[in-house]
């Protein structure tokens, strides 16, 4: 699969095995190699409301709870679970900057 947008930020997960890339298209990704076809593949999507600049994992985040860290135009860092996530999952917390 591929981004139909400008990518604005790559950046890899702590163990290595994945990707998390955001786009103009307000989508955040996460990319998981998969052994099986030696490539990356899409395993989830997190939409947003507005253009990403920066996604990055946080490098001090516990296993069980790989967190991320999104921003945009609007001014909002979104932190989330890179594990747990979808439209229907409450984000960890909004900082709104003003």
């Amino acid at each position: 699969m591929e981004i139909q947008a400008d990518v604005s930020s790559v950046h890899w997960s702590n163990d290595g095995t994945r990707l998390l890339t955001s786009s103009n298209d307000m989508n955040a990704r996460i990319w998981r190699y998969q052994e099986e076809s030696g490539c990356y593949e899409i395993t989830n999507v997190k939409p947003f409301t507005v253009m990403l600049m920066n996604s990055k994992f946080n490098k001090n985040s516990p296993e069980k709870q790989q967190l991320v860290a999104t921003g945009g135009h609007s001014g909002v860092v979104t932190v989330w679970n890179a594990d747990t996530m979808s439209a229907s999952k409450q984000d960890i917390a909004k900082l709104v900057h003003t």
